[in-house]
């Protein structure tokens, strides 16, 4: 469970890294949809569902595939600028 939790620190740094707004009293999902907007990178939906379940819901083990912030990691690790989402794109997305 704290390898999760260091993980997902791990990725709320590289996140800020980004330049992603992120504000402390934002939950993880809105953490997440945040980035999403922001820039074009992996969703953290996957991971963010599996911090959840072990930060408050008491879980003590990956509930779905082990690797999921190993793998989200490891490519942001890989990235150093994600590319940008831009307002014209966010604009198409959102009228969706």
């Amino acid at each position: 469970a704290e390898r999760v939790r260091r993980g997902y620190r791990l990725a709320l740094q590289w996140l800020a890294l980004q330049q992603v707004p992120v504000r402390p009293s934002d939950t993880t999902l809105e953490i997440a949809r945040t980035a999403a907007d922001t820039i074009d990178f992996v969703p953290l939906d996957d991971a963010t569902a599996e911090y959840n379940a072990i930060r408050y819901g008491g879980a003590t083990v990956h509930l779905n595939d082990p690797d999921v912030l190993d793998t989200l990691l490891a490519r942001m690790a890989q990235t150093k600028t994600a590319p940008r989402i831009s307002r014209f794109t966010r604009a198409a997305r959102e009228s969706q």
